[in-house]
């Protein structure tokens, strides 16, 4: 049983194979018409997935290299992005506590200190941390920001508790 899925599959390798071998259009109809598609109109459209899959065959027997899909695994994010996705989870957790300590909720807003209380919540998970750096290594930097933020919350609402019975 083949799918709409696998037919569009079908029609767009077929498409790129034309733009890749360069080939005109008359050369095109006439490739589809040696593999059934009607005279009058020809279209990739017209053919059944077995046809477009014989007309593939005869692009590759030309010179066509298909492609090979990625894997998941080449899928995956490079280790760059990674980096930059906990640099920028890094940068938020820095942003979150000196934008605290400008808003009085801390009474000291140094990279000392943050680093202290970053400590105090890594401690009994996953050994201590001893620079900022090292959460994305240990993939904790989302839960420190969490756990921040939350805390974030916490006092803002303290402050404000109207603001809670409003939502």
């Amino acid at each position: 049983m083949n799918t709409p899925a696998q037919r569009g599959a079908a029609l767009a390798k077929l498409h790129i194979a034309k733009k890749e071998l360069a080939m005109d259009d008359d050369a095109y109809k006439a490739l589809l018409v040696r593999h059934g598609a009607p005279a009058a109109s020809p279209s990739a459209r017209e053919l059944t997935i077995k046809q477009i899959d014989s007309v593939l065959n005869e692009l590759i027997s030309k010179g066509w290299q298909p492609r090979k899909g990625k894997t998941m695994e080449e899928r995956r994010q490079s280790t760059a992005s990674r980096q930059r996705t906990s640099k920028t989870r890094i940068d938020k957790i820095r942003a979150i506590w000196i934008q605290m300590h400008r808003d009085g909720f801390i009474s000291d807003g140094s990279e000392a200190a943050l680093m202290a209380w970053v400590r105090k919540q890594t401690a009994a998970k996953d050994g201590q941390i001893d620079a900022l750096e090292w959460l994305e290594q240990t993939s904790m930097a989302n839960t420190v920001l969490e756990q921040l933020k939350a805390w974030n919350k916490r006092v803002r609402e303290q402050v404000r508790p109207e603001a809670t019975q409003c939502k």
